[in-house]
């Protein structure tokens, strides 16, 4: 399941303009998604990461149909930041919750896989959108968080979902929606990443 980490040292910045309009952007369209996955006024955590997993397929898509610097810088923007908080709150909320002894191989390898994501991440954001590498670099992440998605939505979520009941699953999304929000508020999550490349983060 896990696959192999890349990592390069570039350190080119490429700065945005217009980026806060693309982060509230961003913002929204999520919550406005999230809105409609509740029923009766709840959520469902697994729910919620399939959503999200089927809008970042979305938005690498159009960042690799991309072909100008700045459309590849503007969607590299909206791709990082909610890759980097969808990884965070798994790490932080979601894998803490549903580990067990059925589950805790599939979420070792699922943050071996996080890793090579982040490092894909953290070298695009150093890379300039023009260079010949970025759109090979990009196709590389694209291919590597549908790999991902697929393998949770696979062999990690059914597992979930016989473990916890809907109060459980509504709670657990909830506490992973405010920490997304609490990344999006506290400014450009994606940034993070770019310490977080030499190792996987700890099982908690």
């Amino acid at each position: 399941m896990a696959f192999d980490h890349y990592r390069s040292d570039r350190c080119n910045a490429w700065i945005v303009a217009g980026q806060p309009t693309l982060k509230r952007a961003s913002v929204e369209g999520g919550i406005l998604r999230l809105r409609k996955s509740t029923r009766n006024g709840t959520m469902d955590a697994i729910k919620l990461l399939i959503d999200q997993h089927r809008r970042l397929e979305s938005q690498l898509k159009t960042g690799l149909e991309a072909r100008q610097p700045q459309a590849r810088a503007a969607s590299l923007v909206r791709v990082g930041d909610e890759l980097t908080k969808h990884l965070t709150s798994e790490e932080d909320v979601f894998y803490p919750a549903v580990k067990a002894h059925s589950t805790e191989d599939i979420l070792l390898e699922s943050l071996e896989e996080h890793l090579s994501l982040k490092r894909l991440l953290a070298d695009l954001l150093t890379l300039d959108p023009a260079a010949e590498t970025w759109e090979a670099k990009f196709k590389v992440l694209k291919e590597q968080a549908e790999h991902h998605h697929k393998e949770e939505e696979e062999n990690l979520f059914p597992k979930v979902s016989k473990m916890m009941d809907a109060a459980q699953l509504d709670a657990l999304a909830q506490d992973m929606l405010a920490l997304q929000q609490r990344l999006q508020k506290a400014g450009a999550p994606r940034e993070a990443v770019v310490e977080q490349t030499d190792e996987a983060a700890p099982l908690k």
